[in-house]
């Protein structure tokens, strides 16, 4: 997703293929996003989904705050094993440089 392109609440849950409520209510504070749209959110907004699931944490990676890992662990646990490879993948090459 591209941010430019992302101008409203209800074209955020459009493109996330979720209801409008759904994007509100995490607008709002009244409940978090499951992890499959936590790290789409993540990447979307170039937040730390660390940040985003508890407001800890650097708020953007290049802050470089440590990270706290218990938390990590407990995203992970969420993803699908796909998912999951995808992420440690990832950070892999960006530990790796």
């Amino acid at each position: 997703m591209d941010r430019a392109e992302i101008k409203s609440q209800r074209e955020l849950a459009r493109r996330l293929g979720i209801s409008g409520p759904s994007v509100n209510g995490w607008a709002m504070g009244k409940h978090l996003p499951d992890m499959r749209h936590m790290l789409d959110l993540a990447g979307w907004s170039g937040t730390c989904v660390e940040y985003l699931w508890t407001s800890r944490g650097a708020r953007f990676p290049q802050d470089g705050h440590p990270v706290d890992v218990e938390i990590l662990i407990a995203l992970l646990d969420q993803l699908d094993d796909d998912r999951r490879a995808a992420v440690v993948n990832f950070a892999k090459f960006q530990v790796q440089g």
